[in-house]
């Protein structure tokens, strides 16, 4: 993470597997429709795409 989003973004990152009990603005994920990322509320941004 530091190294390709930097400290401030390291300080911000979230690991869960249940996606939509988290809240901001984006959520990277591979996957479009497992484990709540369809009901994050946020921009999903596809990994891989």
């Amino acid at each position: 993470m530091r190294k390709h989003l930097g400290n401030a973004a390291r300080k911000r990152l979230v690991l869960s597997h249940h996606k939509h009990l988290n809240i901001g603005d984006f959520l990277v994920d591979d996957r479009h429709d497992a484990n709540g990322s369809d009901r994050f509320q946020g921009e999903l941004i596809h990994f891989g795409a």
